[in-house]
């Protein structure tokens, strides 16, 4: 279904290879790419069951199957049951805060059946997490976190596993050709240790429009006498021997939402606890005195106090919440493959890699041929090149060619 072809048939080692693809008309183009795999004949296979997801329409898709597509990393989920009654804690608010190095928040307000779903950033560390609930009544809450894999028990089919000759003579060459990759792997200045991705140093509201260091002003006594004092951005009422804060600013909507509260990225739900701790514990006081939507939560202005040992200066921990650990995806290293253009300099290490070219989201324009470029290696013998993609109706595509290398 898809056109291929390169340059040459025949290649000598360590030689540019072009490669070309007659992308297919719009009707079968793959919008989230393709993936191109240069590889010995037999060392993958391809569509040999023949799958074709184009007769699973959405509307036939089995109730009891959940999606939870990751889009941006790894996703949590779970729900907010009452404890008491065995109930779902409707419209509630999660808040969900990764600390540590990088501090992330972000909030969720629970769907009818108490469910809530955070879609992580693309992170690769593993992670320290806070997460609490505030309800609207003083029922007792518990907070149910999905497991990150599902217990079902699956009942597949006992294939034997069986290597043909061939089978086994491709096996053993991969076998051997990774045991001499990895031998001279720091010989070819290639990375050893994976790089760790971390989100910027940037908090999630970006720049405050007001900031305050405590230590830049006169000593006060507790933190309510500082905000009176010298932030003229917030208010502070009082209800019933509870603190409330309410942010000033131009938006009118402002009176509507209770602000966001965060000391070193923890929710506070009690002012009164934070109102009482003395400001000389506090490193910074940022404030965003607009309206802020975030998730599918809406809050009226963010304050966001840091302390200087970054330990919620002693505070009590909200209720209905707790820490965890958290594993997001395994630390990627980079793929990068040899470029034999110009450069001598490892001209007598071995190159034996067993996947010659890889690249996991070719895209391309309908009707169009698009074309890469990678070098041969030190491996000679016949190659395949496998293209695969699937269409937005569900069908699989896929096309292949083949040349040599001597």
């Amino acid at each position: 279904m898809i056109k291929c072809y390169t340059s040459q048939e025949t290649y000598k080692k360590r030689k540019k290879v072009i490669l070309n693809i007659e992308m297919p008309d719009e009707t079968l183009i793959s919008p989230d790419g393709y993936c191109v795999s240069v590889i010995k004949p037999g060392a993958a296979n391809s569509n040999i069951y023949g799958l074709d997801l184009s007769s699973y329409k959405e509307h036939e898709i089995p109730a009891e199957i959940k999606f939870y597509p990751e889009i941006k990393g790894i996703s949590l989920s779970g729900s907010i049951i009452k404890k008491n009654l065995n109930i779902p804690s409707a419209y509630s608010e999660v808040h969900l805060s990764a600390l540590g190095e990088n501090p992330y928040y972000i909030g969720y307000l629970t769907e009818q059946q108490g469910r809530f779903l955070f879609s992580l950033p693309d992170w690769h560390e593993p992670r320290n997490f806070f997460i609490g609930t505030k309800t609207k009544d003083e029922d007792p809450v518990e907070i149910l976190i999905d497991n990150d894999f599902s217990t079902d028990i699956i009942d597949l089919p006992l294939t034997p596993f069986i290597l043909s000759a061939e089978k086994i003579n491709i096996a053993r060459e991969i076998m051997f050709n990774m045991q001499l990759d990895k031998a001279y792997m720091e010989a070819r200045d290639l990375p050893a240790d994976s790089t760790i991705v971390s989100p910027k140093n940037n908090f999630f509201y970006g720049d405050p429009i007001f900031t305050y260091n405590p230590n830049d002003y006169v000593k006060l006594p507790t933190l309510e006498e500082f905000f009176l004092e010298l932030i003229p951005s917030v208010s502070i009422i009082k209800r019933r021997e509870r603190s409330n804060f309410i942010m000033k600013g131009d938006q009118p909507d402002l009176a509507f939402y209770e602000p966001l509260i965060l000391l070193d990225f923890v929710p506070v739900f009690n002012a009164n606890n934070l109102l009482k701790i003395s400001p000389e514990y506090m490193r910074q006081i940022e404030v965003i005195n607009a309206t802020y939507v975030r998730a599918n939560m809406c809050f009226g202005g963010i304050i966001s106090i840091l302390s200087k040992k970054g330990d919620m200066a002693g505070i009590d921990l909200p209720e209905n919440s707790y820490f965890f650990d958290f594993r997001t995806y395994e630390p990627q290293k980079d793929i990068t493959f040899p470029d034999y253009s110009g450069s001598t300099a490892n001209e007598r290490i071995p190159d034996f890699r067993n996947t010659m070219y890889w690249n996991p989201a070719l895209k391309g324009s309908p009707d169009k041929t698009i074309s890469c470029e990678f070098f041969t290696s030190d491996n000679t013998g016949e190659y395949i090149i496998l293209i695969r993609g699937i269409s937005e109706q569900g069908s699989i595509l896929e096309g292949h060619c083949t040349f040599t290398v001597e």
